[in-house]
């Protein structure tokens, strides 16, 4: 797995029915990052993500992998072994009928030996906790299993990028943790994790990047809490303050007896460091 890079430059999709998805997008990824995109339903998240793994073409502007531009059926195929697509709902991925046959597709596509994609499938599966469900029916996992195996999907080919579309959507709070648990593990070994999300208490936990999105523009990228404690840049966003800044600005206000107007940053970022330390 090499040092690639994802590069766009003021790139714009714009759909046949007049839909102008995104709009001068210019953003850079680099593997080991742990980056959420941000922003509501229709801000521009998934057709970035369509866009990454060449479902779409920009319209205009340059997408660029590791320096080159990606076009034609070669570079697709690069792109697609390089950055890997987790879907929100693992039904509309899984297509095998048992766990081992359905990770080993996409080594298989890759042209390996039998013996190269069972290291690999099994590699893929140890990596999400799944190794013990490989002859597993897949119509029998939980939707925690299922979502680990749509995981290990992209694993088993040895992505530098995993892209995943709302990984804690229709998961429980155990479940939701064990996601978090390997994207922390693959950002730690170097793979680029990028999430896109409309849950900024997700994101404000798992991020160390925050991309927000509106109207298909970037309005924001950079630290999470210079993020999340703008309420003026979440409201423009149509997004919420996580929980734990609402928190910490409201004790600030109604304990502590700050006005809105005087708490600075620093204030929140001692009370939240408080509360992190304390919860």
């Amino acid at each position: 797995m090499g040092e690639h890079r994802i590069q766009l430059s003021d790139v714009a999709v714009r759909y046949d029915n007049g839909c102008e998805a995104l709009r001068g997008v210019s953003l850079e990824f680099t593997p080991g990052e742990k980056v959420c995109l941000v922003g509501e339903n229709g801000a521009g998240k998934s057709t970035i993500f369509s866009l990454l793994v060449g479902l779409v073409k920009p319209s205009s502007g340059t997408y660029l992998f590791d320096g080159s531009k990606v076009s034609g059926s070669k570079m697709l195929k690069t792109v697609r072994k390089e950055i890997g697509l987790v879907f929100q709902e693992p039904e509309v991925q899984l297509v095998a009928n048992t766990v081992f046959d359905e990770v080993s597709y996409g080594a298989i596509n890759l042209g390996y030996s039998d013996d190269e994609v069972a290291h690999r499938v099994m590699g893929a599966l140890e990596k999400t906790g799944t190794s013990p469900l490989a002859q597993q029916a897949v119509h029998r996992l939980s939707g925690g299993q299922k979502k680990r195996v749509t995981i290990s999907d992209v694993l088993v080919c040895d992505p530098s990028f995993v892209l995943m579309d709302e990984p804690n959507a229709s998961l429980d709070p155990e479940r939701v943790s064990e996601v978090l648990g390997i994207a922390d593990t693959l950002a730690e070994n170097g793979v680029g994790v990028i999430v896109s999300t409309h849950d900024v208490d997700f994101a404000l936990e798992f991020a160390n990047r925050i991309i927000i999105l509106s109207k298909g523009r970037v309005c924001f990228d950079g630290e999470p809490h210079d993020a999340f404690r703008n309420r003026e840049l979440l409201r423009s966003a149509g997004l919420r303050e996580p929980f734990v800044v609402e928190f910490a600005r409201r004790y600030a206000e109604e304990v502590l007896g700050y006005e809105d107007d005087t708490i600075s940053a620093c204030d929140i970022d001692g009370l939240l460091e408080w509360i992190v330390k304390t919860r």
